[in-house]
């Protein structure tokens, strides 16, 4: 079974997200800090960031263990994943599980989102990390989800 659960602070990464969950036809899970960030995210977001701690979430409302696949999706901040993605990578238990990290961005790429996965998932596969910009089509999503091989 397929997973994409995600971050979005603006709504760009949950419009992705929900793309992807309708090509791949997965499941589909929001991450929410409890409680959500502000309007204006930076500072505390670069607090939790240089502090390494993120956000308690909310309960997730699906099991972990029950997927074979999660792509994790996140905004690109400061190079790497959003605060709360972090905070879920590093509390569940996702070996033997095959990541797929993706982010959202401006002009940042992909930046550090792979490595951040490989160093928070030792012991889960992880795929090449794949980034939309925000206004991505749903076609630009199926291109990227068949180059990963689904």
């Amino acid at each position: 079974m397929v997973l994409v659960v995600f971050y979005s602070h603006t709504g760009a990464t949950r419009r992705i997200a929900h793309l992807m969950a309708q090509c791949l036809s997965a499941d589909i899970c929001e991450l929410v800090p409890d409680p959500p960030y502000e309007d204006d995210y930076k500072e505390q977001a670069k607090r939790e960031k240089q502090g390494g701690v993120g956000p308690k979430l909310r309960e997730l409302g699906v099991d972990l263990a029950s997927y074979d696949t999660i792509f994790v999706g996140s905004p690109n901040w400061f190079s790497t994943f959003a605060p709360p993605v972090t905070t879920l990578l590093k509390s569940a238990d996702l070996t033997g599980k095959v990541i797929a990290p993706f982010c959202t961005h401006g002009s940042g790429g992909i930046a550090r989102i792979a490595e951040t996965a490989a160093s928070l998932c030792p012991s889960s596969r992880i795929l090449p990390a794949i980034g939309f910009h925000a206004d991505a089509t749903a076609d630009d999503v199926a291109a990227a989800l068949e180059g990963l091989g689904f």
